[in-house]
């Protein structure tokens, strides 16, 4: 049978819109339209996305990715992507028969750009997530993404200048084909990288609900407990006991509240503000479960209650402090014989039997009040580093050198040193219950610095201290509490020589576990020659650590809480003890009181004796020029400059150690400035630079004022500091005339035979007189100032200046240093300004407090009886 043709006619649209279909015809088109625009932008881009060759030393041959990304951001790469996109829409565009303004999601020139990055550095694009298991659904389709641009980056290299006019329709249609799949797992390559990010978004605001659900139910709680309102500008905010507590809880909700905003912003960007809104809604159901899970909200409210308990203890303390006792009967006695106030019925006990630590505070700027301390020393020196305190623990070398004065201490060490070598010489025996009760000891005291917070105790656990049979079980358990220690209870100045000797421990302990035993010697830090003397001093050095981290507690709680007392009810306290210890010093006749301080009457007569012509004071004169004139000539001249042997007088037994640290300072600056002085005239320089002079006064005054037993020593060291500092201030080499010039002052000066020393020790002598008679300016701020700057909001941490504001004692110390660095200036000791300041307030502070306990009753009479 012959087959029969069947006619249909068709409209002219009818008839496009079959052809279009017709995969031969689109290919043809493709092909027309690359010939005709010569194909040169598919040469440029395949130059440019050249596959890397299978061989690993052509690999040079390729670009890299970020310089491909480079490229890919230049406008002319980007349009001939689009324009080979155009030659290329009727094979790779579904909807390009359908519709002409119509077109697949993702089909245009950066698209394609993407995939022929992916196909030459995959794993810079889509990570490494193709490189898991085959059975995650995540893995292989990246790693199908990743081979189909690649086989679609293969398969455009037939669309050269030379290929392109031999292409076949199934040519065009693997293009079509690789396209299609690359473009597909492109999107949903991309989709799932959005479902990750939602994911983790998701995530972070679930832990931000959490933080703020539970802050804000932490600050109701405080509200309720305390009755003070956190919104409140009153006074009742400012001395809420809680303050710390309140102002991290304010923070947290704060910061938790602005990062839930910045999440709903970005999901409404991503998925829209209708579905943002149910993903919010979402995390924060997520979070009140896991908060009703965790009992969150009662942790924070029994932190609360601790909290409050510990500043109640605290606010006792200070109350009964700041109560005197009235029915004391040495009050009564005191308040019969004296109006001026109360006595030492105010301090409690452990405060009042320690004369010392009273006058010190009484001798102390209000500006220092933060570097006093129980012991006397300066808290703002710095700690020793691991390597200090280790070379203690190796032999002595120059032991003959020991001053006289340094023996008890070192006395001490030794017995401490010889307890921890019989620790270590234990530990060597495989007897580890020595060292374990060091452990348990540390363990202990870091407890005690956090007495209320049990839930902290089960950190530190002595479980594992039992279990310690081995020098690494040791290291271990205390690189864990050194850990806690520099992390959870050192303040951050403190917690860096923790952390360099954690590290040194941890690699010690690393490489005694990978070493291969007696074959590979170990090295010990810090020279060590036992590893378990290694690991005892170690344990040491935390427990010093902790012990300091006990005393700044302490030092903190006596700097900003009973300074300020003591300073404000002292000085009738040393008047009582002064009484009770000489007698009732302002009733007796004068002829008494000069038997009753017989030290005191003759400095008194001494300084009567050093009047000269410039002294204006007479019988007239008010007790405040009187005064004046036992500051400068009889304090400076008569007992820090005196030439005599002189008793200390009686007003003076608590301030020996502070008179002699002063003579030695004004002695050490006199000599080096004095040195200084013959340096910049041996190399001809009137100025002194600052970064020069700082450098050099603290070579200088260093060597000078270390304790040498021998003076050839000292000599030596002299000049070796001071050519050191001619020769950076000269900036050149000196000669052998200025050496030798240079060292001939030097002895001079250092065996007193110098006239510049000479005539520096006269003026030595004006700027203390200057320093200790120098007052405070009575004047208000706006008459001798500037207006000060205008501040405008309220501070939120309250600063040292807040304390120091409350407590009502006034510091004095800015204002004296700017007039003792001018006159300091004046009288040439430019190069020692800083130290003769320090030293200049300290006598200041010590002859004030004399002539303020004692200027009408003691000083005054006993002057007017000598004139």
């Amino acid at each position: 049978k012959k087959c029969e043709v069947v006619e249909i006619e068709l409209s002219q649209h009818e008839a496009a819109a079959r052809l279009q279909k017709w995969i031969a015809w689109r290919a043809a088109v493709c092909k027309r339209r690359l010939v005709a625009n010569d194909v040169l932008d598919v040469d440029e881009l395949l130059q440019l996305f050249r596959m890397p060759p299978k061989e690993k030393e052509q690999l040079d041959h390729c670009l890299s990715f970020e310089e491909l990304t480079m490229q890919m951001r230049r406008p002319d790469i980007q349009q001939k992507a689009t324009s080979i996109v155009d030659c290329l829409l009727p094979i790779i565009d579904i909807h390009f028969a359908s519709s002409a303004t119509s077109s697949s999601k993702g089909v245009d020139g950066r698209s394609l750009l993407t995939l022929f990055l992916i196909a030459i550095h995959p794993f810079e694009v889509i990570g490494d997530d193709f490189d898991g298991e085959d059975g995650d659904r995540c893995a292989r389709g990246t790693k199908q993404l990743a081979n189909a641009a690649a086989a679609l980056l293969q398969s455009f290299s037939g669309l050269s200048v030379f290929s392109a006019p031999t292409l076949t329709t199934a040519d065009f249609v693997n293009i079509s084909c690789y396209h299609t799949k690359s473009l597909t797992l492109l999107n949903w390559w991309k989709q799932m990288d959005l479902e990750q990010l939602l994911a983790g978004l998701s995530k972070q605001l679930q832990q931000s609900w959490v933080i703020y659900i539970t802050s804000s139910e932490a600050l109701q709680y405080l509200t309720e407990v305390t009755g003070v309102d956190d919104t409140s500008e009153s006074n009742a905010v400012q001395d809420d006991p809680l303050m710390q507590l309140r102002l991290r809880h304010k923070a947290s909700q704060s910061g938790s509240r602005s990062h839930i905003k910045r999440i709903r912003l970005s999901l409404n960007k991503l998925i829209g503000s209708d579905e943002g809104r149910v993903v919010v809604k979402e995390a924060k159901i997520v979070a009140k479960n896991e908060i009703a899970g965790t009992k969150a909200v009662e942790v924070l409210k029994q932190e609360v209650d601790e909290m409050k308990g510990f500043a109640q203890n605290d606010a006792e303390i200070i109350e009964s402090i700041m109560t005197p006792d009235l029915s004391s009967s040495d009050v009564a006695q005191d308040t019969a014989g004296d109006n001026k106030g109360t006595t030492s019925g105010v301090l409690p006990e452990e405060i009042a039997s320690n004369r010392n630590l009273i006058h010190q505070v009484l001798v102390t700027d209000a500006a220092d009040f933060d570097k006093l301390s129980w012991d006397g020393v300066d808290s703002h020196l710095p700690e020793i580093s691991p390597d200090q305190f280790m070379s203690t623990f190796l032999p002595e070398t120059n032991s003959d050198d020991i001053s006289p004065d340094d023996l008890p201490m070192r006395v001490a060490m030794n017995m401490k040193l010889a307890y921890f070598n019989g620790v270590a010489q234990e530990m060597s025996t495989d007897n580890y219950v020595p060292v374990q009760g060091l452990l348990k000891e540390l363990h202990d005291k870091m407890r005690t610095l956090l007495p209320n917070r049990q839930d902290l105790h089960s950190h530190i656990n002595d479980d594992d201290i039992g279990y310690s049979s081995c020098l690494s079980d040791i290291i271990r358990v205390l690189n864990r509490s050194g850990y806690l220690l520099a992390n959870y209870l050192e303040a951050p100045s403190r917690a860096e020589s923790t952390r360099e000797l954690l590290g040194c421990l941890e690699a010690f302990n690393s490489r005694n576990r990978d070493g291969d035993g007696d074959n590979v010697p170990l090295t010990i830090p810090y020279e060590f020659e036992t590893e378990h003397l290694f690991a005892v001093a170690s344990i040491a050095f935390i427990l010093q650590k902790v012990e300091l981290c006990q005393m700044d507690v302490s030092n903190y709680k006596f700097a900003h809480q009973l300074a300020p007392f003591i300073h404000q009810v002292g000085h009738e306290y040393e008047r009582s003890h002064f009484r009770k210890t000489h007698g009732d010093y302002g009733t007796v006749p004068i002829r008494e009181l000069q038997q009753m301080l017989p030290s005191t009457h003759a400095w008194v007569r001494n300084t009567v004796g050093l009047f000269e012509s410039t002294d204006s004071i007479t019988m007239q004169s008010n007790l405040e020029q009187k005064m004046d004139f036992i500051k400068g000539r009889g304090f400076v001249d008569g007992i820090l400059f005196t030439k005599q042997e002189l008793v200390l007088p009686e007003l003076f037994a608590l301030d020996i150690e502070g008179i002699n640290s002063i003579r030695n300072e004004a002695r050490c600056c006199v000599i080096a400035s004095a040195i200084s002085l013959h340096a910049r005239n041996i190399i001809g320089s009137s100025i002194l630079k600052t970064e020069v002079g700082v450098v050099g006064n603290n070579e200088l005054t260093s060597v000078l004022r270390k304790k040498h037993c021998k003076r050839d020593d000292l000599e030596a060291e002299v000049i070796a500091a001071l050519t050191s500092f001619t020769t950076a201030l000269a900036e050149r080499s000196l000669s052998e005339e200025e050496c030798n010039t240079l060292k001939n002052h030097a002895l001079a000066v250092l065996r007193g035979n110098d006239p510049v020393l000479k005539l520096l020790d006269n003026r030595i002598r004006s700027y203390f007189r200057y320093a200790c008679r120098w007052t405070p300016d009575t004047k208000s701020t706006g008459e001798r100032s500037a207006p000060i700057e205008m501040k405008t909001g309220r501070k939120v941490v309250k600063g040292d200046d807040d304390l120091l504001a409350r407590s009502g004692v006034a510091s004095s110390k800015a204002e004296f240093s700017l007039a003792a660095h001018k006159e300091a200036k004046r009288l040439g000791f430019t190069f020692v300004s800083s130290d003769l300041i320090a030293a200049g307030n300290k006598a200041r502070l010590i002859i004030s407090l004399a002539c303020s306990n004692y200027d009408k009753d003691i000083l005054g009479r006993l002057l007017m009886a000598e004139k």
